[in-house]
């Protein structure tokens, strides 16, 4: 089973942002691990508090995935944390192997993977 992690962050709480956002990782994520949609067992999306205008989740299914089993849930609350962030945790059919996409200032979550 091929498993991603990924986060990229937005510059502001709007709809139109958390849209560009989760789609932009959505399709980094499936670039970087060579996935194929129907691969995908299924994608958890967790969003920083501050993020309230719209869910991440509507985002892929926008893309005309009605189907994929998704779930949006609230990242826990850490003081100095990176704001504005979504997280993904995709889970896909392939040979078994990690994979990781952390966008824009994401990187700085997990250095030693993006070195």
């Amino acid at each position: 089973m091929k498993v991603v992690r990924g986060a990229v962050n937005i510059p502001s709480n709007t709809e139109e942002e958390i849209r560009k956002g989760t789609q932009e990782l959505f399709a980094g994520v499936l670039k970087k691990a060579s996935i194929k949609p129907r691969q995908i067992h299924f994608l958890l999306i967790s969003a920083t508090p501050d993020i309230t205008a719209s869910y991440p989740c509507a985002a892929i299914r926008s893309l005309g995935f009605e189907t994929l089993p998704l779930l949006c849930v609230q990242e826990m609350d850490v003081e100095k944390s990176l704001p504005l962030t979504i997280r993904f945790l995709l889970t896909a059919r392939g040979r078994d192997k990690r994979f990781f996409c952390y966008l824009r200032e994401t990187s700085r979550l997990r250095e030693s993977l993006t070195l």
